[in-house]
């Protein structure tokens, strides 16, 4: 009895199997209707302080300390993927901003320090500014911005030289009412006018480093959108402020002297289904 039994067992087990799969196939495309169902639409992360809640379709990159990057199209701010996308499209429609945490020193320092530092190095021209771009016969530089060209070429000086520019009138701490440090810092070329448009197109990459709500902004443009970049900063502050859910006026400051935290800030995924 007992082999009889045993033996029977045995041959049932492929047929339970089989059924065992039969059901998982029968419920798959109702679990993959579910999965397709609830879509991630933003995610939430915590950067000093201040809570984002940032579109999917906005978000390039999340670290682990809550500071994140955007891709978004430089002329009208609209999220744009910026992995896989061509370089010749990349300089010419795209720019990608960074809002950081800035440890142990507030965002204001850490981007004074960064400006302090190029012009300690000798990177920059540091105390004589031109009203001409690249030489004496070049246009003027982009309206509100002074323009310290770099000093000597890239074959004389170690590291490579940079331009950098300074916006004449800086935002402004609305609880201090002290200025915040901003400047650009650009790559160097022979001409200023080049436009997007013409082939084969030689992109000039710059960075712009300045304040917002306390935090440090990043953002990484061609230099022949310098021209707009009272607009750019207006929008993208707008477009900073959309997506604050809670948090205060300024982030929240540094603790003096204490180590970097070593916490991971985890995200908070918002469904499509969020009330």
């Amino acid at each position: 009895m007992m082999r009889v039994f045993a033996g029977a067992t045995a041959k049932s087990m492929p047929v339970m199997g089989s059924l065992v799969l039969l059901l998982l196939a029968m419920l798959w495309p109702f679990q993959s209707a579910l999965a397709q169902d609830r879509r991630v639409v933003a995610v939430e992360t915590e950067v000093r302080g201040i809570v984002f809640r940032i579109p999917r379709a906005h978000l390039h990159i999340r670290d682990g300390d809550g500071s994140f990057d955007l891709g978004l199209r430089v002329d009208d701010l609209s999220p744009i993927r910026l992995i896989g996308l061509p370089p010749e499209r990349d300089w010419r429609e795209a720019m990608r901003v960074r809002v950081s945490v800035a440890w142990n020193s507030s965002a204001a320092e850490t981007v004074a320090g960064l400006l302090q530092n190029r012009l300690t190095l000798g990177i920059v021209q540091t105390r004589e500014a031109s009203t001409r771009l690249d030489g004496p016969n070049g246009p003027p530089p982009p309206d509100g911005l002074i323009y310290f060209p770099a000093r000597g070429s890239p074959a004389e000086t170690r590291p490579l030289p940079s331009d950098i520019f300074k916006p004449i009138e800086l935002a402004r701490n609305p609880e201090t009412g002290e200025e915040w440090p901003e400047f650009f810092e650009c790559n160097v070329s022979p001409r200023f006018d080049q436009q997007p448009t013409e082939v084969p197109f030689q992109p000039i990459s710059c960075e712009w480093y300045r304040v917002f709500r306390g935090l440090v902004v990043q953002t990484s443009l061609e230099r022949c959108q310098l021209a707009h970049w009272r607009r750019i900063r207006d929008e993208l502050d707008q477009l900073l402020n959309s997506f604050i859910v809670r948090g205060p006026e300024v982030a929240v400051p540094p603790i003096r002297g204490g180590a970097r935290p070593s916490r991971t800030i985890n995200p908070v995924l918002i469904y499509d289904d969020h009330p």
